[in-house]
């Protein structure tokens, strides 16, 4: 899948656009390539209807000393509106599962948008379930 970049970054694009998140091709490029370069840090599958893209999702990995060691974030998880409703998210979030359980990852997590209902429910239905916690960041610059 590193090759794959150029098929696969107008839905990523297309993913960024959506939420409004600042896109770089450069950049987000770049990173998706140095993560399937080192399974370690994860892995990424194009999503297809037929022999169509419609979307994409990518499964990160880290280390928690809480959770006893290896955990996944699904990272990222895109199915084009014109796709949405047939099932292809609950049959990529059973692929993911799948990985993290093949890994030995202890949890899975993932980030949705507050305001993302339709998301959630689906989360939820797939067994996914609110941590009570408050996500934070902090850019550090080098």
């Amino acid at each position: 899948m590193p090759n794959d970049w150029p098929q696969i970054a107008p839905l990523v694009r297309a993913f960024y656009a959506h939420f409004g998140y600042r896109f770089s091709d450069r950049v987000q490029g770049r990173v998706f390539r140095q993560l399937l370069a080192d399974p370690r840090r994860g892995a990424a599958w194009m999503i297809k209807a037929g022999d169509t893209p419609c979307g994409y999702v990518v499964l990160a990995h880290g280390w928690s000393i809480e959770y006893g060691g290896l955990v996944s974030v699904v990272d990222e998880l895109f199915v084009s509106p014109d796709h949405r409703g047939a099932g292809i998210g609950r049959r990529t979030l059973a692929l993911v599962r799948r990985e993290a359980r093949r890994l030995g990852a202890r949890r899975l997590f993932l980030e949705v948008e507050s305001y993302n209902r339709r998301a959630k429910s689906l989360y939820a239905r797939e067994g996914f379930t609110d941590t009570r916690r408050t996500l934070m960041r902090m850019d550090v610059k080098r």
